[in-house]
């Protein structure tokens, strides 16, 4: 299952995100993703060492990913490029034989650091050219209901600009109680409307006050709990392994809450395809096939399906 945490910058997004992957991590194998510009993931979790990113491998990984296709000879593979039957596929991110060689590991966490931005990226890339890599990865993913990928993502609604606002199972919006903080949550459940609906809050820093702002903002079915405000906490993303230890006990009930929900939700593996030729055909119609002179739109296996990619792992 793919969970992805959201919320506006400060809100404590990665805080929670790093807390529900060690709560995870004591009785399970958990993928973690780093898919923030301000990348803090990896000191959260107090893993040492030099991320890899991702995006810098992108070229690697999606000739990996391309398998023995030959269909996309002569055009330029995009972040919604749909796999094949010919594709190659990841099945557990955690043990993957080529993936794991891009990642970190500490105990049970399998961390994957899509990157940040660097000198040659200033005033010519955006940051959704980083997260391409992304979103090809997890549509090359299949993941089972009972596996763990946690993404701690962009601040604000910038996934809405990416495919990969369908790919997560459940997105979890961490909310300060302020008017700014729940914006960010109500536009972009404004922005995606019927085309997804396992989004859930957790309001962070809460203080008594802030109780009837609650009430009367966040709908109660889509509030998976609520972390009061502690100073504790403020030091989590510096590496604070103790701190991170007992904010994640002391919120256990939440993240308890959330396992619960998850059992609710099953992925539609045919809508997600769907989702992703749909992306993938208004973005090479408009813009792709023009730019690169390439057929980008036809970069399509007539028959696949995910069940019987899923189907072939078994064979």
């Amino acid at each position: 299952m793919r969970i992805a945490f959201m919320g506006k910058g400060g809100s404590g997004k990665t805080t929670v995100a790093s807390a529900y992957i060690l709560y995870l991590s004591k009785n399970n194998l958990v993928t973690a993703i780093d898919a923030d510009h301000n990348s803090n993931l990896q000191r959260a979790l107090g893993i040492n060492g030099v991320a890899l990113a991702l995006s810098d491998k992108s070229a690697q990984i999606r000739k990996y990913l391309a398998g023995s296709r030959n269909d996309l000879e002569g055009t330029t593979t995009i972040d919604t490029t749909p796999p094949s039957l010919k594709s190659n596929f990841f099945k557990d991110l955690c043990n993957d034989p080529y993936l794991t060689q891009y990642s970190m590991q500490k105990n049970n966490i399998v961390l994957y650091t899509v990157g940040s931005y660097q000198d040659d990226d200033k005033g010519v890339t955006c940051y959704h050219g980083k997260l391409g890599i992304l979103s090809n990865i997890l549509s090359h993913t299949l993941d089972t209901k009972n596996e763990y990928i946690v993404i701690d993502s962009t601040a604000g609604k910038d996934t809405v600009g990416t495919p990969l606002y369908f790919a997560y199972d459940m997105t979890i919006f961490v909310v300060e109680p302020t008017h700014r903080s729940l914006n960010i949550y109500l536009e972009y459940k404004k922005l995606i409307g019927e085309h997804y609906t396992n989004i859930y809050v957790i309001v962070n820093k809460y203080e008594d006050e802030d109780e009837d702002f609650i009430a009367n903002n966040i709908e109660s079915d889509r509030l998976l709990g609520i972390i009061k405000y502690d100073s504790k906490a403020r030091n989590i993303d510096d590496g604070d392994s103790s701190g991170l230890a007992y904010f994640a006990q002391n919120n256990s009930a939440i993240f308890d809450r959330i396992n619960q929900e998850l059992l609710t939700i099953n992925r539609d593996w045919d809508q997600y395809y769907k989702n992703l030729l749909e992306a993938h055909k208004k973005l090479a119609l408009e813009w792709y096939d023009s730019y690169y002179q390439q057929p980008i739109s036809k970069q399509l296996d007539p028959n696949f399906t995910y069940p019987k990619a899923i189907d072939s792992l078994h064979d």
